[in-house]
């Protein structure tokens, strides 16, 4: 009985130290994963005249699937700015993976100069196609204009943000619905 019992104990404490070092084979892995993802996120925001703008990414586990980006683009001599907030269905690695090739694909599509319509549908069919459809993102976009001062956006799903003026004074970008 005894020498059952300690043959017991030390096949438990085998298992357990195998756990254990699978648990932390998938921390490491997990925080490698959250500095890829914060390498994706501007830790820069480009400075747009008469604009400020600020963003940062707080998730609620390691890594998940939430993304903002502020991009930069001259056509013709008109400077203009991309600003995208996306938030990917569900959390974890699944989400951030997604959320990497919306990135990919909004960064690939942004210099074509095609119209924020345009853009939208290209990126909702690139998502379509490597998701199979069961998995969706929040999405909302808009281009600054620095020369005429407008702000052209579309809202695809994604909860509606604010624009704060100079004077305190705000409103809710309530334009757009789902895709």
């Amino acid at each position: 009985t005894s020498l059952a019992n300690l043959a017991i104990i030390s096949l438990e404490n085998a298992r357990l130290f195998k756990e254990a070092i699978e648990k932390k084979r998938m921390e490491d892995e997990l925080l490698i994963a959250r500095e890829i993802q914060k390498g994706l996120l501007p830790s820069v925001l480009p400075t747009i005249p008469k604009v400020e703008i600020a963003a940062t990414n707080i998730s609620s586990k390691q890594v998940g699937g939430d993304y903002y980006d502020v991009i930069p683009v001259s056509f013709g001599g008109e400077e203009r700015f991309v600003i995208a907030i996306g938030d990917v269905s569900g959390k974890g690695t699944p989400a951030a993976l997604l959320m990497a090739s919306i990135q990919a694909s909004i960064r690939a599509l942004v210099p074509l100069n095609l119209s924020l319509s345009e853009l939208t549908q290209r990126v909702n069919d690139l998502m379509c196609e490597n998701t199979g459809g069961n998995k969706f993102v929040t999405f909302f976009w808009g281009i600054i204009d620095t020369t005429a001062m407008t702000f052209n956006y579309v809202n695809a799903g994604h909860n509606y943000p604010y624009l704060i003026h100079a004077d305190g004074s705000h409103h809710r970008l309530d334009k757009g619905g789902m895709i």
